[in-house]
């Protein structure tokens, strides 16, 4: 027996995509406007790895990603071949197809020889079907396959690009927010699937309150900066009272848009800010002080809890303490009505059962903050009317 000791048969890579082609779709080309049909920017290359890989009958498919279509004018895409492959019009002649909407499909009438093939792809032209796969960035790429081989490959690396410039649009919406701080919205120049227009044309955006309680105070007007105008907290955009808002952006300056050149923001709210203790107020309800110390007898004392801004504080716990911070005594109870209400107030049922005269504040417990404003209350609790009379000292 002889041993082998020949090298192995290197084994081909198979066909495969040599150049991946590239295409920008515009976001226009989607409906309403579909203007039109956008090109490859590089034309894709396929090839075999040996002569003949493609045999009689192999089907080359390429398929539109799912959202898109292709142009399909008659004869519009052509295969530009190297070699001698037959691709139906004799050897080594260029071969043109028409295109459906999803798929563009040559068939190998006769295999190549002496060298292997490579197909040059030209002519591919696609849209989009609709704004909702005319999202400007990466998109779903072209692809091809071969059946006779198993293929199947990426062709045509495609992104959505932003069409022309159409209407405005709240990029960043205003939101929820405490009163005072500042309102952080973005307004963009947008085509008209919503892309962000990012040209170098400038245009002054204005903000103005569209609905809600207070008014909008600081820098209100933006220039646009590759198509965004951003308010940050150097605008100081803001508003004090709380409730419920919209916004609206309007163009101030710069080419008037096809579009809206104005648009109204989503709903959000101005939120209370923590309590103040100046703004805050704490009173004996109808004036009334006094009280009988039986333990039933009682003064109501409200406590009225606002922010900075005199927005009622709602939600938050208050206790009642002694004015000096210290807890009322065991001889004194006081019921809170629950947490602030939407008014911002808690009132508390002060009883007592000992003869004593106190002076009271409220503490709100959740912002930490002492309430004794316009002053701390003043409480007497007294002895209630004779019931019967009694030794206080007994004869001896």
């Amino acid at each position: 027996m002889t041993a082998c000791c020949g090298l192995l048969a290197a084994v081909a890579r198979g066909d495969d995509v040599t150049t991946v082609g590239t295409m920008d779709v515009s976001a226009d080309t989607a409906p309403p406007a579909s203007s039109g049909f956008s090109p490859t920017l590089t034309d894709p290359i396929l090839s075999e790895a040996a002569a003949g890989e493609w045999t009689i009958g192999t089907t080359i498919t390429i398929t539109a990603p799912a959202g898109f279509e292709f142009q399909t004018t008659a004869n519009s895409v052509t295969a530009d071949i190297t070699g001698n492959l037959d691709l139906g019009s004799g050897a080594g002649v260029d071969v043109s197809v028409t295109p459906t909407a999803t798929t563009i499909v040559f068939t190998v009438a006769g295999a190549s020889s002496g060298a292997a093939e490579t197909i040059e792809f030209t002519g591919i032209a696609m849209r989009a079907t609709s704004c909702a796969s005319a999202v400007a960035g990466d998109a779903a790429d072209i692809t091809v396959a071969v059946d006779t081989t198993g293929l199947s490959r990426n062709l045509v690396d495609v992104m959505v690009v932003h069409g022309a410039a159409h209407h405005l649009a709240f990029s960043v919406q205003p939101v929820d927010t405490e009163a005072g701080q500042p309102l952080l919205p973005q307004v963009a120049i947008v085509d008209q699937c919503d892309n962000v227009v990012t040209d170098a044309t400038t245009r002054t955006i204005k903000l103005t309150k569209d609905s809600g309680p207070g008014t909008l105070d600081g820098q209100k007007e933006v220039d646009t900066v590759f198509g965004v105008a951003e308010w940050t907290a150097t605008e100081n955009l803001r508003l004090t009272t709380a409730g419920a808002y919209t916004l609206k952006a309007e163009r101030k300056t710069g080419p008037p848009l096809p579009g809206a050149n104005e648009v109204v923001s989503d709903p959000f709210d101005i939120l209370a800010g923590p309590t103040n203790a100046g703004q805050s107020t704490i009173e004996a309800v109808g004036g009334d002080t006094s009280a009988v110390a039986d333990g039933v007898d009682s003064v109501q004392v409200r406590a009225t809890l606002r922010d900075e801004f005199g927005n009622p504080v709602s939600g938050n716990t208050v206790r009642l303490e002694l004015a000096n911070g210290q807890p009322l005594p065991g001889t004194v109870n006081a019921v809170a009505s629950g947490a602030s209400n939407a008014s911002g107030q808690v009132t508390f049922t002060v009883t007592a059962t000992a003869v004593q005269m106190i002076d009271v504040r409220a503490f709100d417990e959740t912002d930490a903050v002492a309430i004794a404003q316009p002053s701390a209350i003043h409480l007497s609790f007294t002895a209630g009317s004779a019931t019967a009379l009694r030794f206080v000292q007994q004869p001896s």
